[in-house]
């Protein structure tokens, strides 16, 4: 009799937690999405636009606060986004046409090229934060998260890791190689990094000046390389003392 007095008195206990957390955790979420003002970006082409419909249904919630707005960069020959992403968008921002080398779905240097004009449309209108979302990105309920890594933590750029399918593992380097990032069921943890992906990823306003730019990196102790748009802005980062990190959640493909 007592034990299950116990048991019932510990459930209860543990009942009460969860809903103090749960409100607590949904009045800070309320709390950063209302005074800071975020820049959403979806820097894409055509042929990503299968999956417009699931990032955008993904993102949405976000969309309700009047300070997170989106912007959509892709190329002027891209109509079948520029016709379904305009109602959605803010903003959309068309580049000239370029091509894109066979078995691609865009070239590095036009991602870098466009992500720079999103930092310098993002420090033109003096947006605090912009979040980079890769098209066939699922962010999930996160960006409280990414901010607090930012606000808290102090880190310029905060990303939550995605298995990349060419490599296996997610697109996040130390300084000797890639990490292992496992995704944690529990609480979040902030760690740091050398490089990440932009997959899923907001950068602090201090940290708009630095460039993207293609760069490779040699992994050490191998003879493989990654080379990609966001190791040129990474490594500005680290140049600058700029840190990079990245909460132990991963982020899914659609």
């Amino acid at each position: 009799m007592y034990i299950e007095y116990a048991q019932k008195i510990i459930a209860l206990f543990i009942a009460i937690t969860l809903t103090v957390i749960t409100y607590q955790l949904y009045h800070y979420k309320q709390t950063i999405y209302t005074h800071y003002s975020i820049l959403i970006a979806i820097v894409t082409t055509d042929h990503y636009f299968p999956h417009i419909d699931s990032l955008h249904s993904n993102i949405k919630k976000y969309l309700k606060y009047p300070n997170i707005e989106l912007v959509i960069v892709t190329r002027e020959n891209d109509e079948k986004t520029i016709s379904k992403c305009t109602p959605l968008a803010n903003y959309m921002i068309t580049v000239p046409n370029y091509s894109i080398p066979k078995g691609e779905k865009d070239s590095l240097p036009a991602i870098a090229g466009k992500r720079n004009l999103v930092l310098k449309f993002a420090a033109s209108r003096k947006y605090r934060f912009v979040w980079f979302i890769d098209p066939n990105i699922i962010p999930g309920p996160y960006l409280a998260f990414l901010l607090s890594g930012c606000l808290e933590h102090n880190y310029k750029v905060m990303t939550m890791p995605y298995i990349v399918p060419l490599l296996g593992y997610p697109a996040v380097g130390g300084i000797k190689g890639p990490i292992k990032v496992k995704h944690n069921r529990s609480n979040i943890k902030y760690q740091s990094a050398f490089f990440v992906g932009m997959g899923c990823t907001l950068i602090a306003f201090d940290a708009f000046h630095h460039k993207f730019e293609v760069m490779r990196i040699e992994q050490v102790g191998t003879k493989n390389h990654l080379e990609g748009d966001e190791i040129g802005f990474c490594y500005h980062c680290a140049q600058a003392n700029d840190s990079i990190g990245y909460i132990d959640k991963l982020a899914k493909l659609s």
